[in-house]
């Protein structure tokens, strides 16, 4: 094997995908499809429902991949839509109680992961990682402050 050194956006980009796939799993466990946990996470800020469009912010998800989505889970009665009672071109998601129920589950998977992600890690390297991260995410918009 050779002895380059890979790249830190590499390294986020692995360390990323490792964590999704330990959040799948997880999830799986509970009967719960993952793909939904960027959506369930992001309703769950906002008790009065956001935006379709503010969902594809939030998740990074394109429009149609949002879409179906939503599609599904209000099939399955995570969530509900309707027009917005300020502009009929936009809908308003909200979740459902059963939503909130899987919200939490989600929440409760990713504690495990988490939990066994940052084992043998003391508090104040995870300080020092927060901080390189927020430094790096600024640098990467242009000296901004932006919430997750």
């Amino acid at each position: 094997m050779n002895n380059i050194e890979k790249p830190y956006g590499f390294k986020l980009r692995f360390m990323s995908k490792m964590f999704r796939n330990a959040v799948k799993e997880e999830c799986a466990k509970r009967g719960i499809k993952a793909t939904f946990s960027n959506v369930i996470m992001c309703l769950s800020y906002y008790e009065d429902g956001v935006s379709q469009n503010d969902i594809c912010d939030y998740a990074h998800l394109s429009k149609p991949t949002i879409s179906l989505t939503l599609k599904e889970m209000e099939n399955l009665g995570y969530i509900t839509r309707e027009q917005s009672s300020d502009d009929n071109r936009k809908t308003i998601v909200r979740l459902t109680k059963l939503g909130k129920e899987v919200d939490v589950q989600i929440r409760e998977c990713f504690a495990v992961i988490e939990k066994r992600m940052i084992n043998n890690i003391s508090l104040t390297d995870l300080a020092f990682f927060n901080d390189i991260l927020a430094t790096m995410k600024k640098n990467l918009h242009d000296g901004k402050d932006l919430d997750e």
